[in-house]
């Protein structure tokens, strides 16, 4: 990403349930990186931060308005960059203009996710797929 006269690259990965912040993020995002811009070698993390990643059970964002003057915008699942957009601008809307599109995500409403159990199962199934992509990598590049 450019931005003005300089230059800015946005990385992000490892998703996790975990609530801490892993002390090393910014060595193991750039590894990351750099396993697919090699060229990047000397570029400088400035910034890394960690968040816990939010899903909602049916995969679907929660919009909506909790109260006057009080709106909620969350579960976006891993695509924070095109929903959380979307959400912005539905809910400014509302507010404006009184556009009551917001409401088209009231049939995902919050549904309880099963607690600590349900963590462990999305860790491990995020790590589960994280394997499957390294692996399908590995063979793409003997195969290519």
């Amino acid at each position: 990403m450019v931005a003005g006269d300089q230059r800015r690259l946005i990385w992000g990965g490892r998703i996790t349930t975990r609530r801490s912040e892993p002390s090393d993020l910014a060595q193991k995002l750039k590894r990351d990186m750099l396993s697919v811009y090699p060229q990047l070698q000397d570029m400088e993390i400035t910034h890394a931060w960690a968040g816990t990643m939010g899903y909602a059970v049916h995969k679907m964002p929660l919009i909506r308005k909790l109260g006057d003057g009080v709106w909620c915008a969350t579960a976006f699942g891993g695509h924070g960059i095109n929903t959380t957009a979307m959400a912005g601008m539905l809910i400014a809307s509302a507010i404006a203009n009184d556009d009551d599109r917001y409401r088209l995500f009231a049939p995902f409403a919050p549904v309880w996710a099963g607690g600590f159990g349900s963590r462990v199962a999305v860790q491990a199934s995020y790590w589960h797929m994280r394997l499957r992509d390294w692996i399908d990598e590995r063979r793409a590049r003997r195969a290519g």
